[in-house]
């Protein structure tokens, strides 16, 4: 998918050729679709009804983040989740030929 890509998204701030636009303000972003959410959820949508609610006090938030920032500082609750550092992957070759160039380069590779 090439709007997945990093490159996607510095040229299109650089071209401006895709740009959200806010319908309550005249915000406007090149930046991926998420930021015009996050801009939405931070400015235009009640408190209570914000995607992160904290569960000690009426405080909502638009990002996580913000979320788990006012709970260590406000509440003193440290809400850490361990990152995956490691993936395995179990790989059983089967007799059906693959369709993908890549997935055939990586079966001649094991």
């Amino acid at each position: 998918m090439v709007n997945a890509s990093t490159s996607y998204y510095r040229s299109n701030r650089k071209t401006r050729r895709v740009v959200h636009k806010c319908p309550h303000c005249d915000y406007t972003t090149s930046n991926a679709r998420i930021c015009l959410i996050n801009h939405i959820n931070a400015k235009h949508v009640e408190e209570k009804d914000k995607p992160y609610q904290c569960m000690h006090c009426a405080r909502g938030f638009a990002q996580k983040a913000h979320l788990d920032k006012h709970l260590a500082t406000v509440h003193h609750i440290c809400r850490h989740v361990p990152k995956v550092s490691s993936i395995s992957y179990i790989i059983e070759i089967t007799d059906e030929e693959p369709r993908s160039t890549k997935t055939k380069a990586r079966r001649e590779y094991y």
